[in-house]
């Protein structure tokens, strides 16, 4: 007999493949910007620096520069600054001028740090102007009867600064007469140590005319 037709199955077709869809590479999430640090406030960042010496060292021209903001703050803790033995250079004066609004710095050294006449007008200036300076050491420069007469008159103002160190400065006969004075009446702490008066007269010739 003849079988019966039989048609053949076709196989089923593979199932289709969906391509996997790229994974974009990672791309990370934008940082958000640094706070920038102002010179306004407490929050905003105000350095905590309180006592800073920097004493012996021939860049602190520049560094003293840097520090002018820093005293000009209204909210900085800096009570104590060392520059003893350092070259101001051109930046004396600058410097020397901010001391005017600084309302923390309370002891100032700047001993041994070349300062001459050149400074003596922003001295007076800073010095006669409302200021929280207690102690002050100009000993060891080249400062003249100008700056000595500046600063006496300075103190005749100031009831917080107590201690000046004038030693080995040029300083004349109405320097020492004028600074001793306030020694002798107003119980200041003034040193007056190997000061060179005009015309070589001994130191208490002036202490005697300032009696």
């Amino acid at each position: 007999p003849t079988p019966p037709h039989s048609t053949p199955t076709p196989p089923h077709p593979p199932h289709p493949t969906h391509p996997t869809p790229l994974t974009p590479p990672h791309s990370p999430q934008p940082r958000s910007p640094r706070p920038t640090h102002h010179a306004s406030g407490e929050a905003e960042g105000v350095s905590k620096l309180t006592i800073f010496r920097l004493g012996e060292n021939r860049a602190a021209g520049v560094t003293a520069a840097a520090l002018v903001p820093l005293l000009r703050n209204p909210v900085s803790r800096l009570h104590e600054l060392w520059l003893g033995w350092s070259e101001f250079g051109a930046t004396a004066a600058t410097f020397i001028e901010a001391l005017e609004v600084s309302v923390s710095l309370k002891l100032l050294d700047v001993s041994w740090c070349g300062l001459e006449a050149t400074v003596g007008a922003a001295l007076g200036a800073a010095l006669s102007a409302p200021h929280s300076l207690t102690k002050l050491d100009l000993s060891h420069n080249s400062l003249g009867t100008a700056e000595a007469l500046a600063i006496a008159s300075a103190l005749s103002g100031s009831d917080t600064l107590n201690e000046v160190d004038m030693s080995w400065n040029p300083i004349g006969v109405r320097g020492i007469a004028a600074l001793s004075a306030h020694a002798i009446t107003r119980s200041r702490n003034i040193s007056l140590d190997h000061v060179q008066p005009s015309l070589q007269l001994p130191a208490r010739c002036a202490i005697a005319v300032a009696i």
